[in-house]
């Protein structure tokens, strides 16, 4: 595919499927994208539990059951809520800071290749074709 040593502009996209595009520019990044796969699936596991303990809830107002049931629902959504927060920090630092690192070698691989034109390329097209 390409030597580790290549730049985003060397690599040839003439055909090619956008994720295997894609993985080519993440493949620095691949260690930190399944890592905030994984944790975007543990951020969001209990959101699957929701549905069960808001029927847990209805169930004991309409049955009169005990209070314990009721505060035991209660923790469970607190805690639901409380490990959201830093899972939700920690998913964001792992996926955009990878996201910014691309897009950043991107572009400095745009403004080389921009740079290596001729000049009279640049006379003949119109600035808003070069953006």
């Amino acid at each position: 595919m390409a030597s580790s040593m290549e730049k985003p502009l060397d690599h040839r996209y003439r055909g090619e499927h956008p994720i295997r595009t894609l993985v080519y520019l993440f493949r620095a990044d691949r260690r930190r994208l399944a890592g905030a796969v994984a944790v975007f699936t543990v951020k969001h596991s209990p959101i699957w539990l929701l549905p069960l303990v808001t029927a847990a809830i209805v169930d004991t107002v309409v049955q009169h059951g005990p209070i314990t049931d009721l505060w035991t629902s209660t923790g469970l959504i607190m805690f639901i809520l409380v490990v959201n927060y830093p899972l939700h920090l920690l998913y964001v630092r792992l996926l955009y800071g990878s996201v910014r690192r691309m897009g950043t070698a991107l572009r400095s691989a745009l403004c080389t290749r921009m740079q290596q034109l001729s000049i009279g390329y640049h006379s003949r097209v119109s600035a808003g074709v070069l953006q």
